[in-house]
């Protein structure tokens, strides 16, 4: 399910010792996949997965578990559109998260249904705000895969120019999440492998001697958000946003993994 080509093998251990998860979602029907989603990262049941307004964020919250010897955090968000402050102040926040500095971006996007310009615009808005670094940093993540009845890899070769323009950006980086499987581990697994081997042009702040990846999430239609955000050797940060956008809006998901200093 996922373009791997130009990658090196991998496995688990080289994920942090600490991971810290703020997860931005949305209020839409979705809300329950995108549960689903993060608590497979989780790998435990903490996130509602339940039907109904139950399942749906209407305030700021978040949970943490220990995973495989790694301490997870998520923080879950309202609506973007029911933010009191513009995008480009909410993106301060999403950033002051991922701080000292992210550098690797995950967009979601679902693979059931048409890639729409409504989307794509949303896309453009959020990397415009972000800066020139999103797309050396983009990595796509397909959702719903459950739904996908046809091969992946070429299905892509006749989508809509939006969504190709989207995978030029991400250098066709891009992996598959089916949340009907029984083993799930396997995707966070093959995400780490793209994440851990991807590289990224560091671009950290002077007196910063990290490595980090951070992953931002975009998806639409239903609302299906995933993030996850995943540090390279010897890295302190790294994190991921998930964006989604639905009758009713837009919703962030951010994921954050800290990983001790070199030197400590």
């Amino acid at each position: 399910g996922s373009n791997l080509s130009g990658f090196m093998s991998a496995d688990s251990a080289a994920v942090p010792d600490k991971t810290m998860v703020p997860y931005l979602g949305h209020r839409q029907d979705g809300q329950r996949e995108v549960n689903i989603v993060h608590n497979t990262i989780l790998g435990t049941d903490v996130f509602t997965t339940g039907r109904g307004m139950g399942t749906m964020t209407s305030q700021t919250q978040h949970s943490n578990a220990p995973r495989n010897g790694i301490l997870v955090k998520v923080v879950d968000t309202p609506n973007i559109d029911e933010l009191p402050v513009p995008l480009e102040e909410e993106m301060k926040l999403w950033k002051s998260l991922t701080t000292p500095y992210p550098n690797a971006i995950l967009l979601t996007v679902r693979c059931d249904v048409r890639y729409t310009a409504e989307e794509y615009a949303i896309y453009q808005k959020i990397k415009q705000c972000w800066g020139e670094s999103f797309n050396r940093r983009l990595v796509v993540a397909f959702t719903f895969g459950d739904r996908q009845d046809r091969n992946l890899s070429q299905e892509l070769e006749t989508v809509c120019p939006e969504l190709k323009s989207v995978l030029h950006d991400a250098k066709e980086r891009y992996v598959v999440f089916n949340n009907q499987v029984a083993d799930k581990e396997s995707q966070a697994e093959e995400l780490l492998k793209i994440i851990n081997f991807m590289e990224v042009q560091k671009e950290e702040p002077e007196g910063f001697d990290t490595q980090e990846w951070v992953l931002l999430g975009v998806a639409v239609a239903s609302g299906l958000v995933f993030a996850a955000f995943l540090t390279a050797d010897m890295g302190v940060p790294a994190a991921l946003f998930g964006v989604t956008c639905g009758a009713s809006g837009i919703g962030l998901a951010a994921l954050h993994i800290y990983k001790k200093l070199r030197n400590q």
